[in-house]
């Protein structure tokens, strides 16, 4: 039994790192929503120059897609359809 609790436990700190960086990836797209000039990408952490107000992701298109990433893991109902695509 030791070592399917080891996995469990294992599992649980895998869940809390997840939610962790959720929660850091949420804060930066709040705090980048405030800022103007150059920011950092709440996903990938690249450095880019806003261009409009609501500019807070690096991409929106393409396979490196921040914008569709972030609200993939953040929002409960896309996380649910992003799982049924892959």
């Amino acid at each position: 039994m030791g070592q399917g609790s080891e996995t469990l436990s294992g599992m649980a700190e895998m869940a809390e790192d997840r939610c962790f960086l959720i929660d850091q990836m949420i804060q930066d797209y709040q705090d980048a929503k405030k800022l103007t000039g150059s920011i950092v990408c709440p996903v990938c952490g690249r450095k880019f120059r806003k261009k409009t107000k609501g500019h807070v992701f690096c991409s929106n298109k393409g396979p490196a897609n921040c914008k569709d990433t972030f609200w993939n893991l953040t929002d409960e109902t896309r996380r649910k359809r992003a799982k049924e695509w892959t």
